[in-house]
């Protein structure tokens, strides 16, 4: 028998679009590491995400709408302690938005 859980005990799915030069299989760990140095192991298993890898050096990041705040900090940790190149294209509800973000701006990563 399977329960239908109301729409407000849910947590909502949010996806973050990103675009990585180097290495993205990394990004992953380093954001496990950098959310366990804010958070400590609490945050580490509260604020959870998958990494999707669409090709090219663009991901999109799937979380919950509560850790969203999180996430974006370990981000930035990544970002300017490991000297990550890390572009945030935005955050969507759905990942057909997710994906239609890496179509509308096309600049690349430094803005050049």
């Amino acid at each position: 028998m399977r329960f239908k859980i109301p729409i407000d005990l849910k947590d909502r799915k949010r996806y973050i679009s990103l675009v990585v030069e180097g290495n993205q299989e990394r990004l992953g760990a380093l954001l496990r590491r950098a959310i366990k140095e804010l958070s400590g192991m609490k945050g580490l298993s509260t604020y959870r995400f998958n990494v999707i890898d669409l090709g090219g050096g663009k991901l999109v990041l799937r979380t919950t709408e509560k850790s969203i705040h999180a996430i974006l900090s370990a981000l930035l940790v990544v970002h300017y302690e490991r000297k990550a190149a890390i572009d945030v294209r935005g955050i969507s509800g759905n990942l057909r938005k997710a994906k239609s973000l890496f179509k509308e701006d096309t600049s690349p990563i430094n803005g050049d």
